[in-house]
């Protein structure tokens, strides 16, 4: 049987449901901000000025939103992150993204940026089909390790 997704406005309910992340992002949260992923999950929903959550039956799996970026008027930090069962509704984010993207995510805002971890294929893989335009790899985060910095501008 198909895994039906569906996305609904994020709460504090849906934080709490989503569980360990991936471990991708896991990674990359704790690379970027020496934040357990629960921590970080937490943090991005507070500080989004938008956010939904990714359901896969009825049962949250990721979280995504953009909150503003702290130097740069107009300018949105998106961001997503999901435990291990998005893999189950993957086309279904597939479908929906650019949708949000060029959407909601980017409304009151000029330009999208924020950094993704190098080693984070799939999301670096998503990102260009999205149509970020991710850039070489620069020092980034606590530990300085390796990101891409990625945007997009409004069209």
């Amino acid at each position: 049987m198909k895994t039906k997704g569906s996305i609904v406005a994020a709460s504090q309910e849906a934080v709490d449901a989503i569980g360990a992340l991936r471990e991708c992002d896991e990674q990359e949260v704790w690379a970027a901000l020496r934040l357990k992923g629960a921590q970080a999950l937490q943090a991005s929903f507070e500080y989004a000025v938008r956010s939904w959550a990714l359901l896969a039956d009825g049962e949250p799996v990721a979280l995504f939103g953009v909150s503003p970026y702290p130097s740069v008027k107009r300018q949105g930090c998106p961001w997503m992150l999901a435990n291990d069962r998005i893999a189950d509704i993957w086309m279904y984010v597939l479908r929906m993204t650019k949708e949000y993207v060029y959407g909601p995510l980017m409304d009151g805002f000029d330009s999208l940026f924020n950094f993704v971890d190098v080693r984070n294929k799939a999301s670096i893989r998503w990102l260009e089909w999205v149509g970020f335009h991710i850039s070489n790899p620069v020092p980034f985060g606590v530990g300085g390790e390796f990101f891409h910095p990625f945007w997009l501008r409004r069209q």
